[in-house]
Formats: structure tokens, sequence, C-alpha cells
């Protein structure tokens, strides 16, 4: 199951002031015991949508991936001063290995753009900025 949580939940509550594999445990513990899901449901990929990012403009910097045996944590630089966090809680162990797909896969985020423009036969989104 596929998230996007848009509604202020990471960026303006504690959430923020909480260690990152905090929060992964704190809302996976939620995730797998408040909701009833369906016997073929493997996990839950939950994002935060972008939010304003007033840590710098790094994509570097920005990047950051924690751990837990609750599931993985990602932030991305999603878009110049735009940041998404994202929680990617699997269900069973035999879900962990989708979990590290989707781990890849929104890590590389802050590429897509850029990917999509080439392949559109498009300038890179800074030179199009310049």
């Amino acid at each position: 199951m596929r998230l996007d949580c848009l509604d202020g939940l990471f960026q303006f509550t504690e959430w923020t002031k909480m260690a990152r594999t905090e929060r992964l445990d704190a809302i996976a513990a939620v995730i797998r015991t408040k909701v009833d899901w369906p016997a073929n449901a493997r996990g839950v990929v939950l994002s935060s949508g972008v939010g304003v990012n007033f840590d710098g403009n790094d994509a570097e910097a920005q990047a950051v991936t924690a751990r837990s045996e609750s599931g993985v944590f990602l932030r991305r630089l999603a878009n110049p001063y735009l940041v998404r966090e994202t929680f990617i809680v699997p269900f069973n162990d035999a879900a962990t290995e989708q979990a590290d797909w989707w781990a890849t896969a929104y890590g590389d985020e802050p590429t897509w753009l850029d990917s999509d423009l080439a392949a559109a036969g498009l300038p890179k989104t800074a030179d199009l900025l310049a």
C-alpha cells in the first residue's frame, strides 16, 4: 500500500524532534496494529509528501537512510528546497526484500526529474532554470 500523508504530520508535530528510528518504530507500530490489512498486503510505503527544507539544499547532505527492525526511513531532497520523508514498513520477513526495493527506488528520487527530461531529449533541471 502506498500512501501520501499531506496533512503536516511530519513537519508540524513533535515528529521532527524524534530520532528517525524512533519515528519509524512508532509509525510502524500504528500501521501494523490499528489497521485491518488484507491477507495479501505486504507492507506500507508512507510518504510525507514534499515539505519546505530549512536545513540546506545539498542533496547529499539531505540524503538520510535509517533502518530498524520495523523497516526503512528515507529523507531525500525531492526538489530544490523541498524534502520528502518516506517510511517503508514491511508486514513480515518475506516482505523485507520488497522493502529494500522500495528503499532503492525512493532513494533515487532526486534523479527522477532529470532522468525523465533526458529521456524526452530535454536539458537537466539546473540548465532549464539557469
